[in-house]
């Protein structure tokens, strides 16, 4: 339940990226071999094992089930993650409690944002050096991270164009599949209500979903469905890479 920066950033990538994944660099090739594990957990019995507490545990934490822990009272961690929803990746003003209370603290006290009557999100008091190192950040992670999840969700680059010889190689060799997620909790691609391109997220493969009320990060009413199938967000065919909860009841 740690939150951290780097985390949450990545989650960001994963999220709110507008933009296709390229084709697989040597960097994002490095990214897939150290993720390639994952996609291999059916084949033994602990990494079934893992997979199976996994989806428990992910789903405890969803409802508040089971007395999974969290950093606050389950309904003061309810509106936090529906605050976090709405990532700040212009200036990070709502990751820096990753930071810790003092330094996330000051760095919220000297950032700010506003939004127009037009939507329009401006953040304000960030230096140009604080602002390209986040632009940099978040580039970097979304290359990476986009790359893995079209990768293990169904082996493309942008949902449909086939990854390189040399990526497949990589699935191969280690002998995993993709859409691991969909496949081994029951909603492989394909399926009724399955992300198309797998991998679909907990919200779809849970059989149960905890809907909840509150604020979001701008103090509007708002709930979590409106986050995960629209009309603030909609996650679905979005398709997930490890699990992620992003934005659901609880943030991990």
């Amino acid at each position: 339940m740690q939150r951290c920066v780097v985390a949450v950033i990545v989650c960001a990538g994963l999220v709110l990226g507008t933009g296709r994944a390229v084709a697989q660099n040597s960097t994002n090739l490095d990214v897939l071999r150290g993720l390639v594990p994952v996609s291999t957990l059916n084949t033994t019995e602990a990494g079934r094992a893992a997979l199976a507490r996994n989806f428990a545990v992910t789903g405890a934490i969803q409802n508040g089930m089971d007395g999974q822990p969290t950093l606050l009272p389950f309904a003061e961690q309810q509106q936090l993650a529906l605050r976090d929803a709405f990532i700040t990746d212009g200036n990070a003003y709502e990751l820096a409690d990753g930071l810790g209370t003092s330094l996330g603290n000051a760095y919220q006290d000297l950032t700010a944002y506003t939004r127009s009557v037009e939507g329009k999100i401006d953040y304000t008091n960030v230096s140009p050096a604080v602002a390209k190192l986040i632009a940099f950040t978040s580039a970097t992670t979304k290359s990476d991270s986009n790359s893995g999840k079209y990768f293990f969700a169904n082996a493309t680059v942008d949902m449909k164009t086939p990854v390189s010889a040399g990526a497949m190689a990589i699935l191969h060799d280690a002998g995993g599949v993709t859409d691991i997620f969909g496949k081994t909790y029951n909603l492989p691609a394909g399926s009724e209500n399955a992300d198309i391109y797998g991998n679909s997220r907990p919200f779809q493969t849970e059989p149960h979903l905890l809907t909840y009320g509150g604020k979001d990060f701008f103090g509007a009413d708002s709930d979590n469905l409106a986050w995960l199938r629209g009309p603030a967000q909609n996650l679905v065919d979005s398709r997930c890479c490890w699990r992620c909860w992003c934005p659901n009841a609880i943030r991990r």
